[in-house]
């Protein structure tokens, strides 16, 4: 897991010499603030960003989430979002994976 800010470059320097990673982030400075909700193609379905909207859960209510096709770039344009981790050997699946 990755922490960092988009105003502070050096917390993902390491990504952007990528070219997929330099794309995404050149996208997400272009996002207005006010992006609409819904999914937007950055490069078809390859690199898609999928803006949602929703109250945060209580704590005792959310669950881990895993992913082994995607990379899970969570961004948050407004209020304020706890995400917690644990390696992903110590959790038990309990669905599918995307």
């Amino acid at each position: 897991m990755l922490h960092g800010h988009l105003n502070e470059p050096e917390s993902y320097a390491g990504l952007i010499c990528h070219p997929v990673w330099n794309q995404v982030f050149q996208w997400l400075h272009r996002l207005p603030a006010d992006a609409a909700v819904g999914h937007h193609e950055i490069q078809g379905e390859q690199i898609y960003v999928s803006i949602q909207e929703y109250a945060t859960l209580a704590r005792h209510e959310a669950r881990f989430e895993s992913h082994e096709r995607y990379v899970d770039l969570q961004y948050t344009l407004s209020g304020l979002e706890g995400i917690d981790w644990a390696p992903r050997r110590s959790l038990q699946p309990d669905g599918q994976f995307s």
